[in-house]
């Protein structure tokens, strides 16, 4: 769905390098960072602002649930590239979803606290674009990420818009590790990068990413469309493999999704009837975890290992992958269900 748009979009420091757009054949790869966002200051930030904007005879902005997330996301990329251009290339607001009329950002590195960074002399108030941005009546909802890198540094970044879906109210701070998309080679302290390049593509509508993740702990891979709980669990020690595959946002083919309290696993079938048989024995049903292809395009293939507690089925697309497992003493159990080819 295309995002009509009206965006004004400044910088706090006067001397800002602009990245260009990546080449598309440029390889692109995922980096881990860790740090902690800060919701308590992004209520400040809110608070600020709208003393400013009261100031200039303007309605108060409310502070969005979504806006916020996609800000959090935006204030962890700045170490990566101080700009309103994203580290893989694209533009500051290529990390909204769904149609906006308006949409602006504000964004900066170093700063305190949320006074300084509003209404501090060196703040967003005394720069005339950031103003311009933070008064303006064609917004009227905003976002805020506030992320304080473990590398020290401390990123601020406001997220306008022209409406507000949910209302954000959360206060406090969390550990909470991103995935930032860059190319090969960048620097950036207190980052891991995922050794697997990821294809440089724009997924059409209706497409979703699978992320796969592993407890080095208990040997169990997890599986996850949510970029919320693959962050969650990165942060707390879950190892980042990259995108398994694609799915699609719907079908009429789900895939359940399971836990088993009492050994710490996850299982994963489009067969109603193992869903059912796995609640009966005591199973907890996590409902749908995502779609299977209809058109059956790609196969994500099953292997068990009968002597492994946790993390005894895994599912890959990758056929030597199998075929290696299957080597090594697991047992083949043929597809589990279908990925999309983006």
């Amino acid at each position: 769905m295309k995002k009509k748009l009206s965006v004004i979009l400044v910088c706090l420091m006067t001397a800002v390098s602009f990245v260009m757009p990546l080449k598309a054949e440029t390889e692109l790869y995922e980096y881990v960072i860790y740090g902690t966002e800060n919701y308590s200051e992004a209520q400040e930030v809110l608070k600020y602002t709208n003393q400013i904007r009261a100031e200039a005879g303007a309605a108060p902005l409310v502070l969005d649930e979504k806006l916020t997330e996609w800000a959090m996301q935006r204030a962890a990329e700045l170490p990566f590239s101080f700009s309103h251009t994203r580290p893989d290339g694209t533009a500051c607001i290529s990390v909204v979803e769904g149609t906006y009329y308006a949409l602006g950002e504000n964004i900066a590195i170093g700063h305190d606290d949320a006074h300084e960074v509003t209404r501090g002399k060196h703040g967003w108030e005394f720069s005339s674009g950031h103003y311009r941005n933070m008064v303006s009546t064609g917004y009227t909802a905003m976002g805020v990420g506030v992320y304080f890198a473990e590398n020290g540094r401390r990123c601020w970044v406001q997220l306008f818009a022209d409406h507000s879906d949910s209302t954000f109210r959360k206060t406090g701070s969390e550990k909470m590790a991103h995935v930032v998309l860059a190319p090969e080679g960048m620097t950036v302290s207190g980052t891991k990068r995922v050794q697997i390049p990821v294809n440089n593509i724009e997924l059409p509508e209706g497409i979703r990413e699978m992320y796969r993740l592993y407890n080095p702990n208990s040997g169990e891979h997890f599986y996850t469309a949510e970029t919320k709980e693959r962050n969650s669990l990165i942060t707390v020690g879950w190892m980042y493999e990259g995108v398994g595959w694609y799915a699609p946002e719907k079908s009429e083919v789900p895939v359940y999704r399971l836990y088993n309290k009492y050994a710490g696993d996850h299982h994963y079938t489009m067969q109603e009837v193992e869903k059912e048989a796995l609640v009966e024995a005591g199973w907890n049903d996590e409902g749908i975890g995502w779609y299977s292809d209809e058109n059956e395009e790609i196969p994500l293939f099953r292997q068990y290992n009968p002597y492994a507690v946790s993390g005894s089925h895994n599912y890959t697309t990758n056929k030597n992958e199998n075929d290696a497992l299957i080597k090594a003493g697991w047992k083949e159990e043929g597809i589990s269900w279908y990925g999309i080819n983006p």
